[in-house]
């Protein structure tokens, strides 16, 4: 299938929107690994995305992306701001509190230039929403729509 179709095939999307800004609580969530000896690396894959990788006994544990130019925020009236997402914990360290304490640094790192940061994830994620809560961020919308290519329609959403 050629990639313009692809791109123009209706897709069903369900996300919660969490956010987290400089006037909120950060908590500092409780790990069960050595912090002093983790090793956070910042990639830049593109001009609109990085990653966190975090590295624990020299080997990639988790990580998490950050995308500046994320459309799906205009659903809610927001652009510009950045949004963590597609974030992976090697399944052998889950339970370590790696998620959350990745998503405090990283917001926190975020805030000194940014008034607001968000998080998308479905809500059929439940133990990626206990992370996304633990780092502190505050459930602001629910949005139901359908893209099309660039488009975003039929759109419900739901405040918090």
């Amino acid at each position: 299938m050629n990639a313009l179709v692809r791109k123009l095939r209706p897709v069903k999307i369900d996300q919660l929107i969490y956010v987290v800004t400089a006037a909120d609580n950060h908590p500092s969530p409780a790990v069960r690994f050595d912090k002093d000896t983790a090793k956070i690396r910042l990639v830049q894959d593109s001009k609109d995305k990085v990653s966190y990788r975090l590295f624990l006994d020299g080997n990639q544990v988790h990580r998490s992306n950050v995308f500046y130019a994320t459309h799906f925020l205009k659903t809610i009236g927001k652009y510009g701001f950045p949004v963590i997402g597609d974030c992976h914990t090697d399944d052998s360290c889950r339970g370590m509190g790696i998620y959350p304490y990745m998503l405090v640094h990283i917001y926190k790192e975020l805030l000194q230039s940014h008034k607001e940061v968000y998080i998308l994830v479905s809500p059929e994620n439940t133990p990626s929403i206990r992370g996304i809560e633990k780092a502190g961020f505050r459930k602001t919308h629910r949005v139901r729509t359908t893209r099309i290519g660039p488009l975003y329609v039929g759109k419900k959403v739901e405040r918090f």
